[in-house]
């Protein structure tokens, strides 16, 4: 093997790892980083959603056209292996795959599986980025004690 294929493999190890190697390092989430009051706006509703650290939520959605409240409680809890909250089968389900309202949000409920989504300069967030509902953590803050 000559020199300069030497560097080469050399280089290429070393940009691996660059690109490698903070993929693993960052800080792993807790529950006490997730609990807190979440909030989301979106064409046919909005809604608050508390997640509390004993393990139980609450979830209050306002349907913009009509003002109707509906308010639901559940369990949810950390997955960390996947990281995502998952809301127990009390969650309510507004919007359809397309972002429309399904008439029967209130009665159809189910699991909700929500990936965390972490930026160092913004709030944590709640949901898939082409999900149609997406939760900002309010508060408290990551890191708040």
């Amino acid at each position: 093997m000559n020199q300069s294929n030497l560097s080469v493999r050399k280089i290429t190890l070393i940009a691996s790892l660059l690109v490698i190697m903070p993929l693993g390092c960052g800080k792993s989430l807790t529950m006490s980083d997730l609990y807190g009051n979440y909030v989301a706006n979106y064409s046919v509703a909005s809604e608050n959603l508390t997640l509390m650290p004993n393990g139980k939520f609450i979830q209050k959605v306002t349907i913009k056209a009509s003002g109707k409240v509906s308010v639901v409680q559940g369990t949810w809890k950390y997955d960390s292996y996947d990281d995502k909250v998952v809301c127990d089968e009390n969650f309510l389900a507004v919007v359809d795959g397309f972002g429309a309202l399904r008439k029967d949000y209130v009665t159809n409920r189910g699991l909700a599986l929500l990936p965390i989504k972490t930026v160092p300069t913004q709030p944590l967030s709640l949901g898939a980025s082409e999900d149609p509902v997406k939760y900002t953590k309010m508060s408290p803050q990551k890191g708040a004690s």
